[in-house]
């Protein structure tokens, strides 16, 4: 799989490109600013051009440290996509839907938010297998809200929740119905929480933000490679839902393939009517639809739940993320991550633990050095998850002492000295609250405008093409998310045993991996936007990407190209990717650790340096967007 770099320059703020001219009707008067910046990016969009066809997208995978160590066992993977720029960048792995938010902060002149919301929307049409309005997200957000002169920190929380109606031992008899049909689906938040976040943050006409998805409904988007990898795995799926199939397969029933154009004219009418009025998805007609189509999916155990009343219930939670400091080679820095039910505590937590031990290049420079440093770092994704069993939702649980302790020095530090580096341990050394496959369906966004706000946003339906149920009257692809939740004497699609504080309660929102992140400087500006899709993995490769960026000091590109290791606790296996390198492996072993392979994980980034004090007030230099080669994504300034 390859990503495309869209061209840019060292320099240039915003660009123009075909994608806009597509959208004259959805423009916005420019600012005076905007029209300079738009005449700079002509020079400074063809001189990239011809940069960017030089780019090459092979490179020898690397472990922590530089790759001296038994190289030629590392395998050829495709290197991350990144650019660098002076003022704003986009990174989502969706090309069209990065150049969207581009146009979004150029001319029309919005704020991160606004470039973010317009962006999700975008990838819910271009990739709406992993994600859409039928789904959920959570956001760390830095922005300035409307009527605001500072600006603020948030977490914006609208994952989807357990109906009115379910309940805890729903789906023991038959947990399948927990991934497939009506019964999974929880009550959708993508509309409200964005709807939430403009409120709060956006500058730009609601309906503006969704004119250029509307129109790639309309007119059509080819597939992505992601997408036509989804349709293969999915086709027996597709082909027996009609309306999977009126948009998914073509007239004589082959499936639509890479480049194929795919047209959403039923969705289109749908982002028309939540542009024109948002409440309608929770108390209008669009409310009715979406019962309808839920509860008309013919035998019984196939139907939704839902009710008028859960739509209307919504609301997204607006929370104070949690915090740690790190130190970032000779300065202080904060990183902020969201509360449960995301896995923000979790992934401070694993960091806390690993700042500890104070790593430098001379550590990594042996093989010795490497296979300890692994050690340590697997060692604490265990201990981590062990804990993250016993989280969940806050509103339902009364975990704010846990949560406290995950992000306390002391706790880490007695941790740390639980981490033996000479073995690993038995699984119930690491006290997991338990009672007792990875798929990927997620996808991340950065933003970082050019007035310094930011926001990092996951946004998911769960598994490819979530409860496998797509709207007759909508056309809107339904989430699967309550097999997120717990169910007794079970393990989840994502292999992750029953966990009492994750049971099913109504309108409780299920535990999730997602962990959205923020990294601020002393004096307020953004350092690091990332975040990351692919299932349980998220977490911990969202920290390994932190790890490698702020603890060993390597540029954002190579820190997400940089080998990658994963556990979870349950199964006690620790997942490697190809780049670890034979002597490395055995080491581990030689630990105790059983080995398998890992599957990729997508983990996207901005990292920013801010302006020296000859370079205009409020002007960001040296932003680095990246976007993991290992599933296609896009970058865009």
């Amino acid at each position: 799989m390859s990503s495309r770099v869209i061209p840019v320059g060292e320099t240039g703020e915003m660009q123009n490109l075909p994608i806009k001219e597509r959208h004259q009707r959805f423009q916005i008067k420019w600012t005076r600013r905007s029209m300079m910046v738009a005449m700079g990016l002509v020079v400074a969009t063809i001189v990239a051009a011809t940069i960017a066809l030089t780019l090459v997208f092979h490179y020898r995978q690397g472990s922590p440290s530089s790759a001296t160590d038994e190289s030629s066992t590392r395998q050829q993977l495709r290197r991350s996509v990144s650019a660098k720029y002076r003022y704003a960048a986009v990174g989502s792995d969706a090309e069209l839907c990065s150049e969207i938010a581009t146009d979004i902060l150029g001319r029309h002149g919005g704020s991160a938010v606004d470039a973010a919301i317009a962006s999700i929307i975008c990838v819910g049409v271009v990739k709406p297998h992993s994600s859409g309005i039928g789904g959920g997200s959570i956001a760390t957000v830095y922005d300035t809200p409307r009527n605001g002169k500072e600006k603020k920190l948030v977490n914006i929380i609208f994952r989807e929740v357990a109906p009115s109606a379910a309940h805890r031992d729903m789906f023991v008899n038959d947990s399948k119905l927990s991934v497939t049909g009506g019964l999974a689906v929880g009550v959708p938040g993508e509309v409200n929480g964005l709807y939430t976040a403009w409120q709060m943050f956006g500058r730009v006409n609601w309906k503006d933000l969704f004119a250029p998805s509307i129109h790639l409904c309309e007119e059509g988007v080819p597939v992505v490679n992601s997408l036509a990898t989804a349709i293969r795995r999915y086709g027996h799926v597709i082909r027996k839902d009609t309306q999977l199939r009126r948009v998914f397969a073509n007239a004589d029933g082959t499936l639509k393939k890479e480049g194929d154009i795919v047209k959403r004219p039923l969705l289109a009418r749908t982002l028309q009517r939540i542009a024109n009025d948002p409440h309608t998805f929770y108390n209008g007609s669009l409310a009715n639809d979406i019962v309808s189509d839920l509860q008309e999916r013919g035998e019984l155990w196939l139907r939704g739940i839902i009710t008028l009343q859960d739509l209307g219930n919504y609301t997204t939670k607006i929370k104070t993320p949690l915090n740690i400091t790190l130190k970032m080679n000779n300065e202080i820095v904060t990183v902020h991550s969201p509360p449960p039910p995301a896995s923000g505590a979790v992934i401070l937590f694993m960091l806390n633990i690993l700042k500890g031990y104070h790593w430098s290049n001379d550590t990594l420079a042996t093989l010795n050095g490497r296979v300890l440093t692994y050690h340590r770092i697997a060692e604490t994704f265990k201990f981590a998850y062990a804990r993250r069993s016993q989280l969940g939702d806050e509103d339902f649980l009364d975990i704010s002492q846990l949560v406290a302790n995950l992000t306390d020095d002391a706790y880490a530090a007695n941790i740390r000295e639980l981490i033996n580096d000479a073995k690993t341990q038995d699984l119930s050394y690491y006290g997991g609250s338990y009672e007792g496959r990875n798929v990927p369906g997620t996808t991340h966004l950065n933003v970082l405008a050019q007035d310094g706000g930011a926001v990092s946003i996951t946004s998911t339906i769960n598994i490819y093409f979530g409860s496998q149920i797509m709207g007759s009257k909508t056309g809107i692809i339904f989430n699967n998310e309550m097999d997120d939740f717990s169910t007794p004497g079970t393990v989840n699609v994502f292999g992750v045993p029953a966990s009492p504080s994750n049971f099913i309660v109504p309108g409780k929102m299920p535990m999730s991996s997602i962990c959205p992140t923020l990294v601020l400087d002393d004096a307020g500006s953004v350092r690091l936007a990332t975040g990351a899709a692919g299932g349980t993995r998220i977490t911990t490769h969202t920290a390994l990407v932190i790890i490698q960026h702020l603890l060993f000091g390597r540029s954002i590109d190579k820190a997400t190209d940089a080998a990658r290791i994963h556990h979870q606790l349950v199964p006690n296996v620790l997942r490697v990717e190809s780049g670890i390198t034979k002597g490395e492996r055995e080491g581990l072993k030689k630990k105790g650790h059983v080995l398998d392979k890992a599957k990729p994980a997508l983990v996207g980034s901005i990292a920013n340096r801010p302006a020296p004090p000859n370079v205009t007030p409020g002007a960001y230099y040296g932003i680095h967007t990246v976007s993991d080669g290992r599933i296609p994504g896009s970058v865009a300034d």
